[in-house]
């Protein structure tokens, strides 16, 4: 891997001597780079704060649909879990069909995972598409 980091509480930072922690190919100036780039234009065009907002607008319209298979909607930022109470891979080959990319783990869950970068009129087209999905048979 080119670019990684590590983050810890202090409690377990501590047991990370020096050198404890690091990787053959580490310490690359290009990737170095890249990855300092990367963390501007995440900060500067407000990235994380729009994943955080367009993350609760996913679980809110999921929530306030209403519907009776949706056992629990939970997430961070951008990444959804929807917990069903039957297999999720009918909606997940339902979704698929209609364009939407979805995931199914844990049998029962329904994960969606947009781009940082997904516009509003996607998201509300993913939306549409998912609510649609779930409130069918």
């Amino acid at each position: 891997t080119p670019v990684g980091a590590l983050v810890a509480a202090p409690k377990y930072a501590d047991v990370l001597g020096p050198g404890t922690h690091g990787c053959t190919m580490g310490g690359n100036p290009l990737c170095a780079a890249a990855g300092v780039a990367t963390m501007k234009l995440i900060h500067d065009q407000g990235l994380l704060e729009a994943a955080r907002t367009k993350g609760a607008a996913i679980v809110d319209a999921v929530t306030s649909a209403g519907i009776s298979k949706v056992k629990q909607v939970r997430g961070k930022g951008l990444m959804i879990g929807i917990e069903l109470d039957c297999p999720g891979k009918e909606v997940y080959s339902a979704c698929l069909e209609r364009g939407l990319i979805v995931n199914c783990t844990q049998d029962t869950v329904v994960r969606l995972a947009p781009p940082l970068i997904v516009s509003e009129d996607d998201l509300h087209q993913g939306l549409e598409i998912l609510i649609e999905v779930l409130k069918a048979g």
